[in-house]
């Protein structure tokens, strides 16, 4: 968002020398390393310093290991000494976890009773927080409602049930971007109530409520925003803790480096939706609820609080408040529900409050952890 790429950094360092230390099978791309290099090595050939750019690759995965560290002494002794040090790495005694603590405990917390990252986030935001309004969640989301122009391409239909079609379609709230839906409808031309289902592990998890919705003579679209559904790349199926800890982390942070969080993206897809079913002739665009499930709640509040022409919003399984996630020591899957600067200007509860007269209602919220809030 700010025009910076990783090359650019590389050429503040320019013309000093410069040596790239990179592993095929880190989680960070190798591809991303490659280009970064094609790309900076043109500036330091341009300036006639081309010697003086150099790029690394080791068959492994994350961290500083004994190649790279090798390549890294070549390096520095070719630049500060004049000649390349080719001697292997010494031998060297790793000291055990006991000798390398420099407390009792090992803990700065436990040993010298002081403060933590989580109580010095709960200090800084009783500091901040003054009183926010729609304005700030817009500037903050980056949010701009999908009124118009938003494609959608059909792809046939499914008889589903007795009386019952589904229909196939991609809907495009911008640019590059696809939505798999399913619109569910009975016979009968007449304006009807729509429905947006919406689903943070997609469209197939609302089939249930979709048919019965159907049947009970509504118009149901079932979404998959984006990063959800057929769409998602996969990280919620993937079993270990990062994936359990931080939800989808590689989206929100590609979010975040576009000045644009998730939630903000994914709540304008909640709006493409409402402008998907108001313009059809089945559809009375005065009657359009969203019922949000999971970690498609967050963004539905959001289009709720924002959207005027969504009539009424129900979320289900959604994280209570952004405070109850700074006030808990830890917490599961939530960095895509980050809204950067949220909490010195609103949260979650304010969203319910700015959205009135028309009705919002809560089902079974979560704490941070993704379990049930007692009553």
């Amino acid at each position: 968002a700010a025009g910076y790429d990783h090359p650019d950094f590389i050429y503040a360092f320019s013309p000093k020398p410069f040596l790239m230390l990179s592993a095929i099978r880190d989680f960070f791309s190798i591809e991303g390393a490659r280009a970064t290099y094609s790309e900076a090595s043109r500036v330091y050939d341009s300036l006639g310093v081309a010697a003086k750019f150099g790029k690394f690759e080791a068959d492994d995965g994350h961290g500083y290991t004994q190649p790279r560290r090798e390549a890294a002494y070549r390096w520095f002794t070719k630049w500060l000494k004049g000649a390349e040090d080719i001697t292997p790495e010494s031998p060297v005694r790793l000291l055990s976890e006991t000798e390398a603590n420099c407390t009792p405990t090992g803990q700065i917390a436990t040993s010298l009773k002081g403060h933590t990252v989580h109580s010095l986030n709960l200090a800084r935001w009783k500091e901040l927080r003054k009183p926010g309004s729609l304005e700030d969640v817009k500037r903050l989301t980056g949010f701009q409602a999908r009124l118009d122009g938003v494609k959608a391409r059909s792809y046939g239909t499914l008889a589903v049930a007795p009386g019952i079609v589904a229909e196939k379609y991609l809907i495009e709230p911008e640019k590059g971007i696809v939505l798999p839906a399913l619109l569910y409808r009975g016979e009968g031309g007449s304006k009807k109530d729509a429905v947006i289902l919406a689903h943070g592990r997609g469209k197939v998890a609302v089939r249930a409520e979709a048919l019965a919705l159907a049947k009970a003579g509504k118009v149901v679209l079932a979404v998959d925003l984006r990063g959800m559904g057929e769409t998602s790349n996969g990280h919620r199926e993937r079993s270990g803790d990062w994936s359990r800890y931080l939800g989808d982390y590689e989206s929100a942070q590609i979010a975040f480096l576009l000045n644009k969080p998730l939630v903000g993206m994914r709540a304008e897809d909640v709006s493409a939706a409402v402008t998907f079913l108001a313009g059809r002739a089945d559809v009375d665009a005065a009657k359009i609820r969203v019922h949000a499930f999971e970690m498609a709640a967050v963004p539905a509040l959001h289009a709720m609080a924002m959207d005027t022409r969504i009539a009424a919003l129900t979320v289900e399984r959604m994280v209570q408040s952004y405070e109850s996630i700074i006030r808990g020591r830890i917490h599961r899957g939530q960095t895509e529900n980050i809204v950067v600067g949220a909490l010195r200007h609103y949260d979650l509860p304010d969203l319910i409050n700015w959205s009135s007269p028309r009705k919002v209602t809560v089902v079974d919220p979560l704490n941070p952890l993704g379990q049930l809030v007692t009553p």
